[in-house]
């Protein structure tokens, strides 16, 4: 059955016509010479009548035959009709470049978007290989032109890929997807059904939506860092109005009692009263912000280093990029104070180093600091990063920055933060 649809209407036709007219010959004459029995008059008469039936039988074969091929056809090309209906409707939906190419004439037939695409009026282009390969970016020609021709010689029937592709003396970011239609004995490609759906907008608008969450996220971060900062210097306030006045005056009365009494219990009590306010007053210093209007980076850090020196005696090595002074905000300035004094606090707690050295310098937009040890080290793996470290990650953020740590167990510590300026 399959054979007889591939035939040619034609000649299926024609075939019909002859297997006919050989039937009715064969069986025609049998029946004459059996009724006319040899009578040449009947014989006449018969034949005539047989020519009569023949053109009659046969007329009404050939209108039927042609009638049932004309139905099918009809059919056929309804089908087809109703499918370039869909397809085209599918291309309206999808807004996709559809391409139908013919390798063999490099040849394509293309739909309406493609054709905006391209920028043509005709929807047959010649010679579509060179069009095409002219239109892909430049650097990503070699690439695309490598990854088809690979997959053509391959087996595969399905792929996908991504370039640039021009359009309007500018590129688009192009999503192309392609199906091959191989030669069923050879498996040699045919024909190459393309579809290419411009992307452009949809990574803008996901590019847009990144930028705006970063920005949100960078905002949100911003406001809890002043907050913390606003917190940081009112507990430094009462900590160092109140707390230290009362421990002050405490100090008076045990020093007074000390005069009266000379007890050595009360002597205990006013050595312990003046540390605590030392400390206290270390603390506040330690927590309250630098105000960079009345002192430079360079100034705040060194006053770190000397509160360090009082209780540590570590060799401080320091090179400083004094351009940083005016080429910093006060933000950023405060960021790299936060960096240097969490560093140098884990280096006097965890690390018993008697080396640190002290790196801040500015090459073109970014500012890197850089703080060695010559302590004991530490595994990464096994130590989690502190809270202080993960609030100057958070900090360094905002500028685009990042730190990162390198350290071994008795090689010392190398903390590397950087971020951009602007």
């Amino acid at each position: 059955m399959r054979i007889v649809k591939t035939i040619n209407p034609s000649l299926r036709l024609a075939l019909i016509y002859l297997a006919f007219s050989v039937f009715w010959i064969l069986l025609s004459d049998r029946l004459v010479a059996k009724i006319a029995n040899h009578d040449s008059g009947i014989i006449n008469q018969l034949q005539t009548l047989k020519g009569i039936v023949f053109v009659l039988s046969s007329g009404a074969l050939l209108f039927f035959s042609s009638l049932h091929i004309y139905r099918s056809l009809q059919t056929t090309l309804q089908n087809k009709e109703e499918l370039l209906e869909k397809l085209n409707a599918l291309s309206e939906a999808s807004r996709e470049g559809l391409i139908d190419y013919d390798i063999a004439t490099d040849t394509a037939i293309i739909n309406d978007e493609m054709r905006a695409l391209l920028g043509v009026e005709a929807l047959e282009i010649k010679n579509f290989s060179d069009v095409h390969n002219d239109r892909i970016h430049p650097d990503d020609r070699l690439r695309v032109q490598e990854h088809l021709k690979s997959f053509l010689e391959g087996k595969s029937i399905l792929w996908q890929w991504e370039y640039r592709y021009a359009h309007n003396q500018s590129y688009k970011d192009i999503v192309g997807r392609g199906y091959v239609i191989r030669d069923k004995k050879t498996q040699k490609p045919v024909k190459v059904i393309y579809a290419l759906q411009d992307v452009t907008e949809i990574r803008d608008t996901r590019t847009k939506y990144y930028q705006q969450q970063i920005k949100f996220r960078q905002s949100l971060s911003r406001t809890m860092i002043e907050a913390e900062e606003k917190e940081r210097e009112r507990w430094a306030q009462e900590l160092h109005d109140n707390v230290c006045q009362i421990l002050t005056v405490a100090k008076l009365y045990a020093e007074e009692a000390m005069r009266n009494h000379n007890d050595p219990f009360i002597g205990k009590s006013q050595s312990m009263v003046e540390k605590a306010i030392n400390d206290i007053r270390q603390i506040s210093a330690s927590i309250k912000p630098p105000e960079f209007t009345t002192t430079s980076l360079y100034e705040a850090i060194g006053t770190l280093i000397d509160n360090i020196r009082r209780f540590a005696a570590p060799e401080f090595t320091i090179e400083y990029d004094h351009n940083a002074d005016r080429l910093l905000s006060a933000e950023q300035k405060l960021m790299v104070y936060r960096v240097v004094q969490e560093q140098l606090n884990n280096i006097t707690k965890y690390a018993a180093a008697s080396k640190v050295e002290l790196q801040i310098f500015i090459a073109g937009k970014q500012v890197s600091i850089i703080i060695r040890d010559n302590g004991g080290g530490f595994d990464p793996a096994k130590v989690k990063t502190g809270i202080g470290l993960k609030n100057i990650s958070s900090r360094l953020q905002l500028f685009s920055g990042d730190i990162n740590i390198n350290s071994s167990l008795g090689k010392g510590c190398e903390l590397n933060a950087h971020f951009n300026i602007s």
